[in-house]
């Protein structure tokens, strides 16, 4: 029979083999390309940031990361997959406001933090209010005025039900008391696409998916979302400025998660990779011209964040009646 002392010696020497194993796997990490998930389409605000980190990352591990789109109910069929993924580091996703909102007519196949591995916090930006340059509105008040003259008339664009587009619209509606119809996209990109052709009237969307579109003339920015003006689009107004609603202040963000019981050396790594090219100058710039702030956080900032979301975000859909 082995004696107390040697059975926890010998757990301590399998502890220190084990994390010997991590650290040198986190080390050489990676070591074969990396998937980066998101759940939403090509040429939406998800996607770009999704791809210009993927291309920093990619730079710097000398490996490849392959940007793996995969669209539908509201960014969860992304998140299975990658909750179901081996939790090695090889396959992440990069998830956005939507990750922590309620599922609207359908459950969950996995839990929005305990099956993940939080890696870090990677941006935020404000949502900025389009339509279509034909509609007859020059301000956030003519806006209103004209959906309040005409209830349900006016179409906006979303992702889905329990997408960032989504939660914007109904805090927008609910707090100016208008009401408008809803349709669904597969992306911001075909949302913002569909307000510029004039198939639908109105969208909250990222200001790095709509700028060329705004230059060119095809949207008319109104307003945006935080209680600050974009550096990218210093003309246009906030909500608090442009229609009176004081208390309207947020902003849509993007993180990266890991499967759950990813090890920690690999998920340091990662975090400490992202923290880098986050500091970066080039980095900087390039994201300020589109509006976006760049982040990085530890894990345990990044849990607490999704907590908060998730806590808030339940108790808004519950004002509106929405289980």
């Amino acid at each position: 029979m082995i004696k107390t002392s040697e059975s926890i010696m010998l757990l301590l020497m399998c502890l220190l083999t084990a994390t010997g194993a991590a650290g040198a796997r986190a080390a050489g990490f990676p070591e074969k390309p990396v998937r980066l998930v998101v759940g939403y389409s090509p040429g939406g605000g998800s996607d770009i940031i999704t791809r210009i980190v993927g291309k920093a990352l990619s730079e710097r591990w000398r490996q490849p990361v392959v940007v793996d789109n995969r669209v539908g109910a509201d960014g969860s069929i992304a998140a299975t997959h990658v909750a179901n993924a081996a939790p090695d580091g090889y396959t992440l996703i990069m998830v956005t406001n939507s990750h922590t909102m309620p599922p609207i007519g359908y459950t969950l196949a996995y839990h929005p933090i305990k099956s993940f591995a939080p890696v870090s916090l990677v941006d935020d930006k404000p949502m900025v209010l389009l339509v279509n340059p034909g509609l007859p509105v020059g301000s956030v008040k003519d806006l209103i005025a004209l959906a309040k003259a005409k209830p349900g008339h006016l179409h906006y664009g979303t992702d889905g039900p329990a997408t960032d587009p989504a939660f914007f619209m109904a805090l927008f509606m609910q707090q100016s008391g208008i009401n408008m119809t809803n349709v669904n996209y597969k992306g911001g990109g075909q949302s913002q696409i569909a307000v510029a052709s004039g198939e639908i009237q109105l969208v909250f969307g990222t200001i790095s998916a709509a700028l060329e579109l705004v230059k060119a003339g095809r949207l008319k920015a109104l307003a945006v979302t935080t209680d600050t003006r974009s550096a990218a689009m210093p003309e246009v107004p906030t909500l608090a400025e442009a229609a009176s609603l004081p208390s309207y202040n947020e902003s849509a963000w993007n993180g990266i998660l890991a499967p759950a019981r990813t090890p920690r050396v690999i998920v340091e790594k990662i975090r400490g990779d992202v923290v880098e090219i986050t500091k970066s100058a080039e980095m900087r710039r390039t994201l300020a011209a589109q509006g976006i702030r760049p982040i990085a956080s530890t894990p345990e900032a990044f849990s607490k964040h999704l907590s908060e979301e998730i806590e808030k975000h339940n108790a808004f859909f519950r004002t509106l009646g929405i289980k």
